[in-house]
């Protein structure tokens, strides 16, 4: 354990401190803030969007929809911005991470990023992931998800759960977000989705997100799709 706390140690003081990342205000205002999304909030798509029922902090993440494709800025990203849900990780909580899989092409499919998200998830974030949902996965990709969850131990592999068909994902919803319909409306809209890069559900449900943040940066992806 000792082990695992000085690599965490060391990792984020050079990971944070690497390119892609930008330091913005002083002292405890201080933030760092991914570097692509302040040029264009289109660039990536990894977001809180809301809590569920069981208190979980719902994350939802297209690849298809990011228009920075580039693995380590990807995996910058999906770092800070679990940063900024646990105050730099020094609060207590979970995560539930919906994954999109509509729009997938050839430029997400790097076979870097699933190796570096995951090193980031289970070796420095460990306790974070409460589930990881993905939805509409590539018939393509099931035997190599099959036979990849196996490489895990039976506790992370019941934390991986896949819908299949729209059904389960109705299911899943009335269950975990029935109890914030704002974001479950903001959820049902998503799913409808292409994956296109910069591709949102409408400004007017994004307005009614509980997390500030995430607004902001919806709003400002509104007004540029809209131009």
């Amino acid at each position: 354990a000792l082990a695992s706390l000085k690599a965490t140690v060391q990792w984020r003081a050079e990971f944070f401190e690497g390119k892609s990342i930008v330091t913005v205000g002083e002292g405890v205002a201080q933030k760092k803030l991914c570097q692509s999304c302040m040029k264009d909030p289109r660039a990536h798509c990894f977001m809180r969007v809301g809590t569920d029922a069981a208190g979980h902090h719902v994350i939802y993440s297209c690849a298809g929809a990011a228009k920075n494709k580039k693995p380590l800025d990807g995996c910058k990203h999906l770092a800070l911005e679990l940063e900024r849900i646990f105050n730099g990780n020094s609060v207590p909580g979970s995560v539930v991470l919906i994954v999109n899989m509509a729009g997938l092409g050839i430029a997400d499919c790097h076979p870097m990023t699933p190796m570096m998200c995951l090193s980031i998830f289970f070796n420095h974030y460990p306790e974070r992931f409460a589930q990881i949902v993905l939805w509409g996965m590539p018939t393509i990709f099931l035997g190599t998800y099959s036979a990849g969850i196996k490489l895990f131990n039976p506790l992370t592999q019941s934390r991986f759960i896949v819908h299949k068909t729209h059904a389960d994902r109705t299911r899943y919803a009335q269950a975990y977000w029935s109890s914030n319909p704002e974001m479950a409306a903001w959820l049902d809209a998503a799913r409808r989705l292409k994956g296109t890069p910069g591709e949102f559900p409408d400004v007017s449900l994004s307005r009614q997100l509980d997390d500030k943040d995430t607004q902001a940066m919806l709003l400002r992806c509104a007004a540029l799709t809209t131009k």
